[in-house]
């Protein structure tokens, strides 16, 4: 069996998935190295992952007043009754639906319905994206008419790099459907997205309004999941959370730049070493946190997965033969039903349609036990030479990190509660990051083992191959790389690296 699926699609099709000169895809050239930097002097790969990130809030201050029509037409809607759905897929789709988490936590209780977030496969895929399904415009079609979607309603759409198939299926179906014109928010510049035909249709329609928020190239090559993600939870969710309480959107970029400079990066430096090495010597970690901030350590643990190919979260249905490194348990809720209750903050949306719900319904994401016996139960189930649990908790003023060794403090005063999440996934991007770094899972500033499970990341694969291959002096046609990456997924283990797989096998070659 192959573990790349769908290959005749992505085949027939490649020429639309040719990604690598959008600024999302591209190296960044100062991250060079970062992985063996890490190994070698782990606080200064800290300290270049937060100037990474401080430098991508630099920016997102010039697009603050971009933002404000943005805000205004959030505020039409409410006032008149209509709803805002937020759509996205992998990372952004986790980014909605930590919105929509907060909008209930803080809104009038007659109004916390009035904001609906989305990700590609329904809340099942907030653990694991369901393979291709982001690919397929006519399920976003299906499953906005599942979420009751009306000409009354906003769409917004947000995709990282603006080409995501199912997120631009969104706001087409909006385009139709409804009498407010749907939003495209991405991060990179309309003329690199030019020649993306889908994404270069919505971009000139003078009837979706675009936001561009550009802010260069990922720390780590690819992994939309920090930096884009990151200023489009803060770009968007300012503009949401202004009806319930006006905000000023620089003050608050502005304190999250000074809360991310005052961390402490020898003791983050110690808890990331901690986790790698408990990785190392065959240990297991289980996060443990409370529901307010279950879905942004949620979204970290399980995108750890796809990036790096590790063991994705177990579930209970399956017949489990390797636990995932690290799982989550979620303190005060007492099984899986209450759990996804308080992480969601709404009964669960799961896709029960038939070609799907073994994946995508309720059953599934029901087996996905994170409630507060998951430590217990990880240690009756399976051998590991350590348990390790890794605390997160906050209160008024801080958020706390801590382990069996350590103990991280970081000052959040001033912070609001968006503010607040994204500093906690900013530093969780970071912390996951290196310690797959100090596990060798990716090289330089490549994502070496990235699992290709949808036709973009196929896409993604093949070029980080041609990127390397040039490192050594070797020039080849994309189409043989493809077709090699295609043959080198053949009965490979999903926790190998089918990048260095189909790299040696053309270098072999050569």
């Amino acid at each position: 069996m192959n573990i790349i699926k769908d290959w005749d699609y992505f085949w027939d099709n490649r020429s639309l998935f040719h990604l690598g000169h959008l600024p999302t895809e591209t190296p960044n050239p100062n991250t060079t190295g970062l992985a063996e930097l890490a190994q070698n002097d782990l606080a200064s790969a800290v300290q270049k992952l937060l100037d990474v990130d401080h430098e991508a809030l630099t920016k997102l201050l010039a697009y603050v007043d971009d933002c404000a029509p943005l805000k205004a037409q959030i505020n039409e809607v409410l006032t008149h009754g209509g709803r805002i759905f937020i759509s996205g897929c992998g990372a952004t789709g986790r980014l909605a639906m930590m919105l929509e988490k907060l909008w209930r936590l803080q809104a009038p209780e007659s109004m916390s319905d009035r904001v609906i977030g989305f990700i590609a496969g329904g809340d099942a895929a907030l653990i694991k994206s369901v393979e291709g399904f982001e690919d397929h415009t006519e399920y976003a079609e299906k499953h906005i008419q599942m979420l009751g979607f009306t000409q009354n309603d906003l769409m917004i759409g947000v995709t990282e790099g603006g080409e995501t198939p199912f997120v631009l299926g969104t706001v087409e179906y909006a385009l139709q459907h409804s009498k407010h014109h749907p939003w495209l928010l991405y991060c990179n510049p309309d003329e690199t997205l030019a020649n993306v035909e889908r994404s270069n249709q919505l971009i000139q329609s003078p009837n979706v309004h675009n936001l561009c928020l550009y802010v260069g190239n990922m720390a780590l090559t690819g992994s939309t999941r920090m930096q884009a993600t990151t200023v489009q939870t803060l770009a968007l969710g300012y503009a949401l959370f202004d009806f319930i309480q006006p905000c000023d959107a620089r003050a608050q970029i502005k304190k999250l730049k000074k809360a991310l400079q005052n961390i402490d990066v020898h003791l983050l430096s110690a808890l990331i070493h901690d986790e790698a090495t408990i990785y190392k010597n065959n240990g297991l970690v289980t996060y443990q946190t409370t529901a307010d901030l279950g879905l942004t350590v949620l979204t970290d643990t399980t995108e750890r997965s796809p990036t790096f190919s590790t063991y994705a979260f177990e579930n209970s249905n399956d017949d489990i033969a390797m636990p995932s490194l690290c799982f989550l348990s979620i303190a005060d809720a007492k099984d899986p039903e209450t759990t996804w209750q308080n992480i969601l903050g709404h009964p669960p949306r799961t896709l029960e349609w038939d070609f799907s719900k073994k994946d995508t319904g309720i059953e599934r994401l029901m087996g996905f036990d994170i409630s507060e016996n998951a430590f217990s139960r990880r240690k009756s189930m399976f051998l590991a030479n350590v348990h390790s649990l890794f605390q997160i908790a906050h209160d008024n003023d801080h958020l706390y990190f801590s382990n069996h060794a350590h103990q991280l403090e970081i000052n959040t005063s001033g912070l609001s509660a968006l503010s607040t999440q994204v500093l906690l996934k900013c530093i969780l991007n970071l912390h996951s990051t290196l310690v797959m770094a100090l596990l060798g899972k990716f090289q330089s500033n490549i994502m070496t083992h990235v699992f290709p499970s949808n036709n973009k990341l196929i896409d993604r694969a093949t070029r980080y191959v041609l990127y390397l291959l040039e490192q050594q002096g070797v020039t080849c046609e994309y189409d043989k790389v493809a077709q090699t990456l295609y043959n080198a997924g053949e009965n490979m283990h999903s926790t190998e690296s089918i990048v260095l797989k189909t790299l040696a096998k053309l270098t072999e070659k050569a």
